[in-house]
């Protein structure tokens, strides 16, 4: 999934944030090549029409794997938040935590970083919720063995 991202002073569609995989970070790119990167993580030099460099900073956004970029002093937003109840249903996982400990809180917020990565995906809205409720039950079933594994391990 790719977002263009409006740079005053560069032209339209030359720097772009991408999102790969579920596991990966997102991508800065310029022309369509890597953005070289600034000294610090998360910023990369960016070379304005004017020949100009600026540094664009990747801000993440909790959860959400579409973050916003602070271009110039300017922070862009490439995405419209998660809904509140998208949260909720994406979250719903994390309750693990309350009966699991450790172990079932490891596989809630597994879930709900792969459920937000879901409903940035460009599945129809039914497939979504559908395949988070798929994760939110793949998160209790990994619960259930994690558990019973250590248990095993202990005795």
């Amino acid at each position: 999934m790719q977002f263009i991202v409006p740079i005053e002073g560069i032209t339209a569609g030359q720097v772009i944030v991408e999102l790969k995989g579920i596991f990966s970070s997102p991508k800065l790119y310029v022309n369509n090549m890597p953005a070289p990167r600034a000294e610090k993580k998360d910023e990369y030099l960016i070379k304005l029409d004017n020949g100009k460099e600026i540094i664009a900073k990747l801000k993440n956004r909790f959860f959400d794997p579409v973050p916003n970029v602070e271009a110039n002093g300017v922070e862009i937003v490439l995405a419209e938040p998660i809904k509140w109840y998208q949260w909720i249903w994406a979250g719903l996982p994390i309750l693990l935590v309350y009966s699991g400990g450790a172990i079932g809180g490891a596989a809630g917020f597994a879930a709900t970083g792969i459920s937000a990565r879901i409903f940035r995906s460009e599945m129809n809205k039914a497939a979504q919720y559908g395949l988070i409720a798929l994760v939110s039950i793949g998160a209790v079933v990994t619960y259930f063995i994690l558990a019973f594994l250590f248990a095993a391990l202990i005795q």
